[in-house]
């Protein structure tokens, strides 16, 4: 989660439908995606942080503000394996249904073939029976 302190809000705002911050506080270093979309006018690329579930969903099945055409994991040294920061490039955004209770959740997977999932987000061991359904994949060079 982000929090916004008014210190740091900017003394120009580009529109009255959002509010340009100079800065912004990581609230508990839990794990978030950083969404690059293409936006359709002016095909500028946009990035986004966004710390749930819904928000990546919106982003990935309505495109809201654009398409969406690259995505990273970043994770805090409080939740990366390594300790320290960790970027990774998402592969591919799913949809899963847990068979026995038929909860949606979505699911991201990195080049390698790890799956996260949840929140905050965590690599999962044993999403291999759930049924997963691709919403989008990325080049990931």
């Amino acid at each position: 989660m982000f929090v916004t302190h008014s210190p740091f809000k900017f003394p120009v705002q580009l529109d009255k439908t959002s509010t340009v911050w100079g800065a912004v506080e990581l609230a508990d270093g839990a794990p978030w995606y950083l969404a690059t979309v293409i936006e359709p006018v002016d095909q500028c690329e946009r990035v986004f942080l966004l710390s749930r579930e819904s928000d990546l969903m919106q982003f990935a099945a309505q495109q809201p503000l654009g398409k969406l055409v690259a995505l990273h994991l970043m994770q805090s040294p409080r939740w990366s394996p390594t300790e320290d920061w960790n970027l990774i490039p998402i592969k591919g955004i799913h949809r899963m249904r847990e068979p026995e209770t038929n909860y949606l959740a979505v699911v991201v997977t990195s080049p390698d073939g790890a799956l996260y999932s949840g929140f905050p987000v965590e690599r999962l061991d044993e999403a291999k029976a759930w049924e997963m359904e691709l919403l989008i994949e990325f080049d990931v060079g």
